[in-house]
């Protein structure tokens, strides 16, 4: 089940990052749609295509879509998200 959801998610952003690349939807951000297992999210926050054409994902959505848990902590501005056992946390503006 686990193999299937990362599947999932890695063909989704695979999916995305090349309509982005192309500009396939650029201008015309209202047919940017999020599916998880088949079924489209609705998230508060929807997926776009920025000015330098990349496709911006709502990952808490997309996360918890996929049965992640999704913390935010505001002292130190980061995101933490677990999935069975895995953990992994992210700080807004910090680099890889």
């Amino acid at each position: 089940m686990m193999k299937k959801k990362i599947l999932v998610l890695a063909t989704l952003i695979l999916a995305l990052a090349l309509a982005g690349a192309t500009g396939a939807w650029a201008g015309n951000n209202s047919n940017v749609r999020v599916l998880v297992d088949g079924q489209e999210l609705h998230p508060d926050v929807p997926a776009y295509i920025n000015s330098d054409n990349r496709t911006m994902l709502p990952y808490r959505a997309v996360s918890e879509a996929l049965g992640a848990t999704v913390d935010w902590n505001e002292a130190d501005q980061s995101v933490t998200v677990r999935y069975e056992g895995k953990t992994v946390v992210m700080k807004i503006s910090s680099s890889p």
